[in-house]
């Protein structure tokens, strides 16, 4: 019955949250209190709840944890593949249904962006834990994530975040290539991103593994820093992957148009020196 709470709970907050997304962008509607899409994605915050849930109060060991896990994968994954490409088609059909005079479209609003899951598993995962509390916190899970790291862990947890941070500045020096901004902004960004910004979490996380706070150092705490730092760099990666090629091609072409040009340039510079010389 806790279960079922948890999802019903998690699936009202989503989508009020969804609706007063939609209301703060100028566009309130009280149908968003059960369309599907947007942000954040109701589905994968539901079954990451659940899973949460699950997990909390079961065990990881459980097999209804397990059968959660699958589901949720099963269920987050056809948000963001099949019921997303069925909204872009959806998109492509109303486009052509309005070209030839067609007044009734279709809905376009099914599958879910990869940010708008991500913001579901997040709200999902953070709901889950809120709606066990009074069960897990006095749990061996509870205790583990309160207890202070061990040297070799804290080991672990720097070396993942040097080279999670090294893997950053890579990327970000790679996009910077691809930038038109004056060289002025260039080299504050750079300064910020590549000094300021990873030398204050590197201070934030250095002060969580020592700072005692309500009787124990927060395991948690590193590694939530752990998981944002890889999140970050997860979308400097797509950033890359998705501008980086595009960018290089269009940087090629301009090369191979700037030649045309000089050569056309020289060519010209040659027919005239030879009227000359006639």
């Amino acid at each position: 019955m806790q279960i079922l709470a948890i999802a019903i709970a998690t699936w009202f907050g989503a989508h009020a949250l969804k609706f007063s997304i939609q209301a703060f962008r100028g566009r309130p509607d009280f149908r968003w209190f059960y369309y599907s899409g947007g942000m954040p994605s109701g589905h994968a915050a539901v079954v990451t709840a659940v899973t949460t849930g699950v997990l909390m109060l079961e065990g990881f060991d459980s097999l209804l944890f397990g059968v959660a896990a699958v589901f949720s994968v099963i269920i987050i994954f056809d948000a963001l593949g099949v019921r997303r490409s069925n909204g872009e088609q959806a998109i492509a059909i109303n486009a052509l249904g309005a070209s030839v005079g067609n007044t009734q479209p279709i809905r376009e609003v099914l599958g879910h962006t990869p940010r708008e899951v991500t913001a579901g598993i997040g709200f999902g995962a953070l709901t889950g834990l809120l709606l066990t509390f009074p069960a897990w916190s006095s749990s061996p899970q509870a205790g583990w994530l309160a207890a202070p790291p061990v040297d070799v862990e804290q080991l672990v947890y720097l070396v993942i975040f040097a080279g999670l941070v090294l893997g950053g500045l890579v990327v970000r020096l790679v996009l910077s290539r691809y930038k038109s901004v004056p060289i002025k902004r260039r080299i504050i960004s750079q300064i910020w991103w590549w000094l300021v910004l990873p030398g204050a979490v590197g201070l934030l996380f250095s002060l969580l593994q020592h700072q005692t706070v309500t009787a124990g150092s927060w395991r948690i705490w590193a590694i939530i820093v752990v998981i944002v730092t890889i999140l970050a760099q997860v979308r400097l990666y797509l950033r890359l992957y998705r501008g980086a090629p595009a960018a290089y091609q269009q940087q090629v072409a301009d090369r191979q148009q700037r030649r045309k040009q000089q050569r056309k340039k020289q060519k010209g510079t040659r027919s005239k020196k030879s009227r000359k010389r006639k």
